[in-house]
């Protein structure tokens, strides 16, 4: 029965040895990927990684939304991080759209805004298309700096407040190498 107990001890505190937080050096999104189970998006985000160096890298990014996206619009978050080749829930958070980015996104969204011909800070968003190529994506500029190492991967649900109606969802695969 002891024996037991502690393999069990053991895989309950293994996940938080591979969670330690780490910055940004080598922190790169992997991948982008709209939700299948959710059709007919409102909001449709596309980002094409493609190279990157320590703490850099390099994207295209294609947004098109028949609505604004702002204060009318709830953000859901839900976090995971491989483990041992599953994904091992972290965390859920819910808030309003441009409180979470101005809290946590910050000076890198007003990059991308700026590049895609928004004026930074702009919240709502204006309904239109947008196309950002070769994009550099500054990590240090993230307000949030400290990422799990390995491999993340966050599912991004965006709803309209009035109607509960899911207008985009996104699953993006983060890295943050040792």
């Amino acid at each position: 029965m002891a024996k037991h107990y502690v393999v069990h001890v053991l895989c309950l505190f293994t996940p938080l040895s591979l969670v330690l937080m780490q910055g940004l050096d080598y922190f790169h999104i992997e991948s982008v990927s709209m939700c299948e189970e959710v059709p007919n998006q409102a909001v449709k985000f596309y980002l094409s990684p493609r190279d990157s160096v320590p703490g850099l890298q390099r994207v295209d990014i294609n947004l098109t939304s028949n609505k604004p996206i702002g204060e009318n619009t709830k953000l859901k978050c839900t976090g995971y991080s491989e483990i041992n080749k599953r994904w091992i829930r972290l965390f859920h958070y819910e808030d309003d759209f441009c409180h979470t980015f101005n809290t946590y996104v910050g000076q890198l969204f007003y990059d991308m805004e700026r590049a895609a011909g928004i004026l930074p800070g702009t919240c709502p968003m204006p309904k239109g298309n947008y196309h950002i190529v070769n994009f550099t994506l500054d990590y240090q500029k993230l307000k949030l700096q400290s990422f799990p190492f390995g491999k993340m991967k966050y599912l991004l649900e965006c709803s309209d407040k009035t109607t509960k109606a899911v207008t985009s969802c996104l699953n993006i695969v983060i890295v943050n190498h040792a």
